[in-house]
């Protein structure tokens, strides 16, 4: 991402901030539009933000690597418009984490571990495996980014 360092960094504020940087477990059965039983195991990196000002700076300076929409709550607690900046392409991931990098500091860790569960997924065919051809390292990567998101290594 050619981007001037203060924007980078502006970013990696963001995302230390009201980012979160993540891998989902999703159980899958074998059914008409899925030809695969076993896991799925989903990386995101996403921002999650009532000010819609801050939502669409993030996405006019880098929203060409992201999917941005308005987010209604499941809580009838949490009242107001929130939005969601999300990121869900392997490459799209690496481009937008390796050019923060260097200036995260909360989420660091979190970074490298997901640079390498994507960058180990990449280009694989993972559809016509039942458990989508994930390694025991992929596992363990996994693993390791739910225990930093749970506050483990922080």
């Amino acid at each position: 991402m050619l981007l001037a360092p203060e924007k980078l960094a502006y970013l990696a504020g963001i995302v230390d901030g009201e980012g979160c940087i993540s891998i989902s477990k999703v159980h899958r059965s074998k059914t008409n539009s899925t030809p695969y039983d076993g896991i799925r195991l989903s990386a995101r990196v996403n921002i999650s933000n009532k000010s819609k000002l801050l939502m669409e700076e993030l996405d006019s300076t880098a929203g060409h690597l992201a999917n941005y929409r308005p987010y209604d709550f499941n809580n009838p607690l949490r009242k107001g418009q929130a939005y969601i900046w999300e990121i869900g392409k392997l490459q799209n991931i690496v481009e937008f984490l390796e050019s923060i990098y260097p200036y995260l500091i909360v989420k660091k860790k979190h970074c490298e571990v997901l640079l390498q569960f994507c960058k180990s997924r990449i280009g694989k065919n993972h559809l016509s495996n039942p458990d989508r051809g994930y390694t025991k390292d992929e596992h363990v990567l996994y693993l390791q980014l739910c225990n930093l998101n749970n506050g483990g290594g922080l």
